[in-house]
């Protein structure tokens, strides 16, 4: 442990201004991954609630996320239903193109 300017303890391997979890861990920033468990949580919601019964803060809950990372990656729940819609599309595409119909 070392002694901080202010004179309280921390440790050494933490990094200086690192963000921390309510838990005190470091908080590790991974855009692709957040965007994704946003993704999923969202897809997960919608197919259970629907549009209207989805809310952006169960989502949020779900994901891991804040709510501000929602609406930083999509815009706003609309965005989100869209995006959700879209990935499920490609999806289907993906298997789809996938089958051999011969």
């Amino acid at each position: 442990m070392a002694i901080s300017a202010s004179g309280g303890r921390r440790d050494e391997t933490a990094r200086e201004g690192a963000p921390r979890r309510r838990d005190g861990k470091e908080r590790i920033r991974d855009p692709e991954r957040t965007r994704g468990n946003i993704l999923k949580a969202a897809t997960i919601e919608f197919s259970e609630r629907g549009f209207a019964g989805a809310s952006v803060d169960s989502i949020a809950t779900r994901s891991g996320a804040n709510k501000r990372m929602i609406y930083h990656y999509f815009g706003n729940k609309r965005g989100l239903w869209l995006t959700t819609l879209e990935a499920a599309y490609e999806r289907a595409r993906s298997a789809e193109q996938q089958l051999r119909l011969d």
